[in-house]
């Protein structure tokens, strides 16, 4: 019998997840766009004139949030059942998800317009930030040393 896989090898099963989701998206705008679904001139643009600041807006924060968000996370009391390693893969899942989640607001800023303009920049965005936040085993290993808060 094989053992559990690590919760590093988890949360790059989860990077590569969510990359691939990235992915998709893109292709699926170009599918979208190719066979006419949606169009520039199927839909009004004057939800995509709202949101589209929103949403760079609600990028930016969440962008920024990663780091703040990753401290607390780690250092959140641990349980009868929590190792540092499961706090890190909680603090990863969600550095991963909020750099996911810029390609979102691309696709449907593309749904709303038919521009895929939008979702290439989102989408191109969102990969270079789960590219920075992909976990390796050496910002593992260094922050399981080094941080206070990985100490149970």
């Amino acid at each position: 019998m094989e053992p559990p896989p690590s919760e590093l090898a988890i949360a790059r099963l989860i990077g590569f997840a969510l990359a691939g989701s990235v992915a998709i998206l893109v292709v699926l705008a170009e599918v979208l766009q190719a066979t006419g679904v949606v169009t520039a001139s199927s839909v009004s643009g004057d939800a995509a004139s709202f949101l589209q600041p929103i949403f760079i807006v609600v990028s930016v924060v969440q962008i920024l949030a990663i780091r703040p968000l990753q401290r607390v996370i780690r250092s959140r009391p641990a349980g009868a059942r929590d190792t540092p390693e499961t706090r890190l893969l909680a603090a990863t899942i969600v550095s991963l998800a909020l750099c996911e989640g810029v390609a979102i607001y691309g696709f449907v800023l593309f749904v709303l317009t038919g521009r895929t303009n939008e979702s290439y920049v989102f989408s191109i965005l969102a990969a270079a930030f789960l590219a920075v936040h992909f976990p390796s085993e050496a910002r593992w290993q260094q922050l399981l040393r080094t941080d206070p808060a990985m100490r149970v």
